[in-house]
């Protein structure tokens, strides 16, 4: 989901520069995190990535950590992190003032590659934007298309915010979506993965790096 997402921003941004990092190894201990962060030194950081959502008829609404087709899932806080107040607050302002739907994620289960680079050298402030999906990290996961456009609108207007007369349109690309999710790249074993990342974004980006753990890391300057 986040690598879809970083694909897109990084092919339809220009005039902005930024790092795009898609990370290894995540669920096996946020292996490759803090080393690239690290690397980058990132002042800002904003992870995305898909979550849980348990929307479920009769379940009690305490135990709903998200519902799908209410926009992007935005984290209070998690196992490995508690984020950043005051850029959250300027994250759900610029959603309120763009009419762009959003969500708390309402559950503290889990983490993200924020517990490490949130805590690297000087530290990092950070934030996670997440599209929400049900029965995650199985074969049959399933998530909104209103719900991944949402998130991209919000990504790029984050970027974007003090930029005038932005397209802030989006569609769904299942094409790209669907090569993501049949590319064999399981958490550790990520070389199919990286150079399909690397054929979609070489002509967008000015530096592309690989570190030694296998970070893509992908520079895109103004």
């Amino acid at each position: 989901m986040g690598c879809s997402l970083l694909i897109e921003l990084i092919k339809e941004i220009e005039d902005i520069g930024f790092y795009g990092v898609f990370t290894v190894m995540e669920e096996v201990g946020l292996v490759g995190a803090g080393p690239v962060a690290y690397t980058v030194e990132p002042d800002l950081s904003i992870i995305l990535e898909g979550t849980l959502c348990y929307d479920i008829p009769k379940l009690d609404s305490h135990l709903i950590p998200t519902h799908l087709n209410k926009g992007p899932a935005i984290s209070l806080m998690d196992r490995t992190t508690l984020f950043d107040m005051e850029f959250r607050k300027r994250i759900t302002k610029i959603a309120e003032e763009n009419h762009i739907p959003y969500q708390y994620r309402k559950s503290s289960m889990g983490g993200n590659d924020s517990g490490k680079i949130h805590t690297t050298k000087e530290g990092s402030v950070t934030a996670t934007i997440s599209v929400p999906c049900r029965n995650i990290h199985s074969p049959t996961s399933v998530m909104s298309k209103q719900d991944y456009e949402n998130t991209y609108k919000l990504l790029k207007t984050i970027l974007l915010e003090y930029e005038k007369g932005g397209n802030f349109n989006m569609k769904f690309n299942s094409q790209l979506m669907e090569e993501l999710v049949t590319t064999y790249g399981p958490s550790g074993n990520e070389d199919n993965i990286r150079i399909y990342i690397k054929e979609q974004i070489e002509d967008y980006v000015d530096k592309i790096e690989v570190d030694s753990l296998g970070n893509l890391i992908a520079r895109k300057k103004r």
